[in-house]
């Protein structure tokens, strides 16, 4: 499954159109990708609104702008492999 964003926002973040996200499941093997634009993504937001504690601390408070290219496989800590690669502009 594949996606392809128009401009969106989510938690406060802007997504670029044309970015996008994809799974593909074979049988138990799960692999994802994704290639984005995004401003003003706040870490600390996103882990309020998705309830993820690690994240909705004040140390993460942020306003990140850039691009992203990200690969990965796998449902575990001990069987997940993920390749990133990124771009940050005018972030704080």
């Amino acid at each position: 499954m594949a996606l392809r964003f128009a401009p969106s926002t989510v938690a406060g973040a802007r997504i670029a159109g044309g970015s996008t996200a994809g799974v593909t499941i074979n049988g138990s093997d799960i692999a994802y990708r994704a290639d984005a634009t995004l401003a003003d993504l706040d870490l600390q937001r996103l882990g309020t609104e998705f309830r993820v504690p690690a994240l909705a601390s004040d140390r993460y408070k942020s306003s990140l702008n850039g691009h992203i290219v990200a690969n990965g496989r796998g449902t575990t800590p001990k069987t997940t492999d993920v390749t990133a690669i990124g771009t940050l502009t005018d972030s704080s």
